[in-house]
């Protein structure tokens, strides 16, 4: 919340300066100092951090995100298979190049980058998809942490996937979904509300947190 008010407050600052530029030092300034205050801290505090880290490589992972965006509108133009299967194939492509630079210990992809569930598939496509993401951690022998949904007693979750080379995995349900995006209260929801704003989603909370244990490579 901190950092979102002070991009706030220098956008506001840029925009003043733009648009009354005779005017325009002292919301330059503010702007400036707010980027120079944030760069300075993160100096600090990045230099603090390599002073107290170990001499040695922990862990080595491959975090890696595509450039694609809006996923319903990809699924509106392409269908809801082709979508996936393209979303997959840049993230297959992407997580081969790492791989292709040096051995990895772990790959993780983003929130929902599969849009649909895993381990419990709607359709014979679907399962065909279960069985590409799988196969690409055996072929590789690397675990994979992904975004997709879970599915129980015909109710959704977001969840994050942690999938092992042998097939095996683990799910964590997100607890703190984002109002009016990922979950709409049960005293506001309703038919008309979604028809409104046709993005709300439908997913409930998790259990909350815990630890998960995953064999790295």
């Amino acid at each position: 919340p901190g950092l979102t008010l002070l991009l706030l407050l220098a956008n506001e600052a840029v925009l003043r300066a733009l648009r009354d530029w005779r005017r325009a030092a002292r919301p330059a300034a503010t702007a400036l100092a707010i980027a120079g205050a944030l760069a300075g801290y993160g100096a600090l505090r990045l230099a603090d951090l390599r002073a107290q880290a170990e001499p040695r490589v922990l862990l080595r992972a491959a975090l890696v995100q595509a450039d694609l965006s809006r996923y319903a509108r990809l699924r509106d133009e392409l269908g809801s298979y082709d979508a996936a299967v393209r979303i997959l194939a840049e993230h297959f492509e992407l997580s081969e190049r790492a791989l292709a630079r040096g051995p990895l210990d772990l790959i993780v992809w983003p929130e929902t980058v599969y849009p649909t569930t895993f381990g419990a598939p709607k359709s014979a496509d679907g399962a065909e998809l279960d069985r590409a993401i799988a196969g690409f951690a055996a072929l590789h022998r690397v675990p994979l942490v992904f975004g997709a949904y879970d599915a129980e007693d015909g109710e959704e979750f977001n969840a994050a996937f942690f999938l092992s080379p042998g097939g095996e995995y683990q799910v964590y349900r997100k607890q703190a979904l984002f109002p009016l995006t990922e979950r709409v209260p049960a005293w506001l929801d309703s038919p008309s509300l979604r028809r409104l704003l046709p993005w709300l989603g439908t997913w409930r909370s998790g259990g909350g947190p815990r630890v998960v244990e995953l064999a790295l490579a």
